[in-house]
């Protein structure tokens, strides 16, 4: 496969991961892919009137731009030139002009897709605060680049040091390379060969237009600057994605068991309660047996008694009376009719048993009375005590349904719990699933632009 494939074949996996923002990387291929094909693209930043349309004039080799002191440069300016028509000069807008925030938006977004950056930075009034903005911009890019101090013949002798030294320090700082290269440039001299037609004659122009030569003859070592820089910031992104999935791992996962615990705590207590209540429901109907057997055995004997009073109060009564008294009475009128003769015995033992029978009805009377009085009091007690022992069941049975109703509550509140305890499994697992898949892809693809780097970094 060659370079391009390769390249296609790892933007293809990059793009597929779930990057939190993926333009730096399309923005990464986009550069790439032009290297590979052969073009060189060359962003001009800086402050507007810092002499960028100028130098860009004098990079193309023909007059292209505006010069001037108004901010004329307020869109992106392409210029394809180059024998080849291999390399794409971009003019930007002057960060420090109107609307500035739009423009240096534009100006970031087009350093990603840039291959060098060239900062043109007016000698006579260095150190701006918008230059200084633009500085600490780059700072997080890695894109290559070089500074031009423009106006440089205007610069008084006694502080070119000075300058120098403070662009240098200020390229070091805007830059990946910390000794990235400073040009000086007399930019009205040169634009006037340009004007003119003529050969530029300028030092730092002629120096300027051969540091451009030179990145497109040494093609190959450039390329593979470019890749295995490029396969540097693929790995670093990489790795932060990694860096990023795992602690979506180790978040998801915590936040998981910390879940899972305080359910685990809430079905402990609950099964608790449940252990607790079914063993003093089992005690109730121990008691509830207990108390039962003893009910029904009082209830049988009260009902024995009750029994033996009915049929007593129903031997009782009149007659009974009657036979009892009479053959008492009859007996004792024949002893007087012994002892009194004119009575005689037979009539005697007659008017004794008519008068005692009399006499026995009476009393039998009040006797049967007294034995159903007796008897329905007994039966009383007995409907009383049958109607207690039927409320204390009923008290106990009351309770069972209520320990049994709290229990029922109790599971269907284990149920809901555990239902949770799945749910968070499930979560888990989904969470867990595509972060795994994304953590294998990554790390897949890392394998291979590390071989990439191993590749090409012997070249460099």
């Amino acid at each position: 496969m060659d370079a391009r494939g390769e390249l296609d074949s790892i933007f293809e996996s990059l793009l597929s991961l779930n990057f939190a923002d993926s333009a730096p990387v399309q923005g990464l291929k986009e550069r790439q892919q032009r290297w590979v094909d052969g073009q060189l693209r060359v962003l001009l930043v800086g402050d507007f009137s810092s002499g960028k349309s100028t130098l860009l004039n004098i990079l193309a080799g023909r007059l292209i731009a505006d010069t001037g002191c108004l901010p004329t440069t307020m869109a992106l300016q392409e210029i394809t030139c180059g024998e080849q028509k291999n390399i794409v000069l971009v003019d930007s807008p002057g960060i420090n002009a109107a609307e500035g925030q739009r423009q240096t938006e534009q100006v970031l977004n087009e350093v990603r897709l840039s291959d060098y950056v060239i900062f043109v930075m007016k000698a006579t009034a260095p150190g701006t605060a918008s230059e200084a903005k633009l500085r600490d911009l780059l700072k997080h890019y890695s894109t290559p680049g070089i500074l031009v101090l423009s106006y440089w013949d205007q610069v008084d002798d006694d502080r070119q040091t000075e300058v120098m030294a403070y662009a240098q320090e200020f390229a070091a700082a805007a830059f990946p390379d910390k000794k990235t290269q400073v040009y000086c440039i007399d930019g009205k001299t040169a634009e006037k060969a340009v004007r003119a037609g003529v050969q530029i004659d300028e030092p730092g122009c002629r120096h300027l237009q051969s540091f451009i030569s030179e990145k497109l003859a040494d093609k190959n070592v450039q390329l593979a600057k470019q890749l295995a820089g490029f396969a540097s910031q693929a790995a670093w992104a990489l790795e932060a994605h990694l860096k990023h999935l795992r602690s979506q791992r180790k978040n998801a996962t915590g936040e998981h068991e910390k879940h899972t615990t305080e359910l685990k705590q809430e079905v402990d207590r609950i099964c608790e309660d449940l252990k607790e209540s079914r063993q003093q429901r089992q005690w109730l109907q121990e008691e509830e047996r207990a108390a039962r057997t003893e009910e029904e055995m009082n209830l049988k004997d009260d009902e024995k008694h009750l029994r033996e009073k009915e049929e007593n109060a129903d031997k009782g009564g009149v007659f009974e009376g009657a036979v009892s008294r009479g053959s008492q009475a009859a007996s004792a009128g024949a002893a007087m009719g012994t002892v009194i003769p004119a009575l005689g015995t037979a009539v005697g033992a007659v008017v004794g048993g008519l008068t005692g029978a009399l006499a026995g009805a009476w009393e039998g009377q009040f006797d049967q009375k007294a034995a159903r009085e007796r008897r329905d009091s007994e039966r009383q007690r007995y409907e009383d005590r049958r109607n207690r022992y039927k409320k204390s069941a009923e008290k106990r049975q009351e309770r069972l349904d209520d320990l049994q109703r709290r229990e029922g509550k109790k599971a269907e509140d284990l149920s809901h719990v555990r239902e949770q305890q799945q749910q968070a499994r499930d979560k888990l697992t989904n969470t867990l699933g595509p972060l795994t898949k994304d953590e294998n892809s990554s790390k897949k693809v890392l394998r291979t632009v590390q071989q990439w780097q191993a590749k090409w970094h012997p070249l460099l």
